[in-house]
């Protein structure tokens, strides 16, 4: 790692020989849905990604900061805070867009005598919203409870932020950021709903697309009638997406992703339609049908690789 400030990482799994990291799903999705495998730009390794960025995220359970496997960018900044005093951190000083939503930080002092604490108006915030914070330094002391006088010459106060990009995006990526958001602050149920309309709402558009280029006016509208109304994502997601890759010549999405996608379905439809309370899923859970909804949306870009 730099010592270069803001540091930005942003990574899915890793190579389980070497332990390389393996670049963000957004820039290696493709080659794994076409090829089967990422090769690893160390060992060579033929990486399995979905396994390699499971395994990441399942590891870190607990830990908020292993969601940046998914698609969220951690971020490492430093500053200056003194004893007794108030700083402002704005975020975007650092790197970070305005209309990032944050999901968690960290701070760490690394020097001088005092820890940063946020402060807050009247009435505290329970969520991190927006990109500022305020600062206080609260003055360490000695075990005799004398206050350290001692203070640090360079920045003294570090940063980890975990952040998802949201800027231009469309509606799928927006609903994972909400189920990242949900997940981050152990609101398991609520990761559910927007993880499975994202995996919806990402591969019904491209197979609609997919079917209806070339199609004449009337096909078209007995398609996209069939889609709309007829079809639910289950039926499109096991039957008619396998046999869209057989005729195009595509991969067909990973048995282990498609059989996670059921089960979201699944979950999601108790949650909604029977009335199963959300506390009837587990963390690990939740983070396994997260991930095959993230793998979905890549999988939605692959699939539209093939429209004419």
């Amino acid at each position: 790692m730099t010592s270069s400030f803001p540091i930005m990482q942003s990574y899915s799994g890793a190579c389980p020989a070497c332990r390389r990291i393996i670049p963000p799903l957004s820039e290696v999705s493709y080659t794994y849905f076409d090829r089967g495998f990422v090769p690893c730009s160390n060992c060579g390794l033929s990486v399995d990604l979905w396994k390699s960025t499971l395994e990441r995220l399942m590891r870190g359970t607990g830990f908020i900061f292993s969601i940046g496997a998914l698609g969220p960018i951690i971020t490492h900044v430093e500053f200056k805070l003194g004893a007794n005093e108030g700083v402002e951190l704005d975020l975007t000083k650092h790197g970070i867009p305005g209309e990032a939503t944050i999901l968690a930080v960290v701070y760490n002092a690394r020097g001088g005598n005092c820890f940063p604490i946020e402060t807050h108006g009247n009435m505290p915030r329970r969520r991190f919203i927006g990109t500022k914070a305020y600062l206080y330094g609260l003055q360490m002391r000695t075990s005799e409870g004398v206050p350290i006088e001692e203070e640090f010459g360079g920045n003294n106060i570090n940063a980890a932020i975990v952040w998802a990009p949201t800027g231009d995006s469309g509606a799928p990526w927006l609903y994972l950021v909400d189920a990242f958001e949900a997940l981050s602050i152990g609101k398991l149920s609520q990761a559910i709903v927007p993880a499975h309309a994202a995996a919806e709402i990402s591969i019904n558009p491209a197979v609609r697309d997919i079917l209806l280029q070339g199609a004449g006016n009337g096909i078209k509208e007995i398609l996209a009638e069939l889609l709309k109304q007829k079809l639910g994502f289950g039926s499109v997601l096991n039957v008619v997406v396998p046999r869209l890759c057989a005729l195009l010549g595509a991969n067909p999405l990973p048995d282990e992703i498609r059989t996670n996608l059921n089960t979201l379905r699944k979950v999601r439809n108790e949650f909604v339609h029977v009335g199963v309370l959300p506390s009837a899923i587990n963390e690990q859970q939740v983070r396994r049908l997260l991930c095959a909804g993230v793998f979905a949306f890549e999988y939605a870009k692959y699939l539209r690789k093939f429209l004419k």
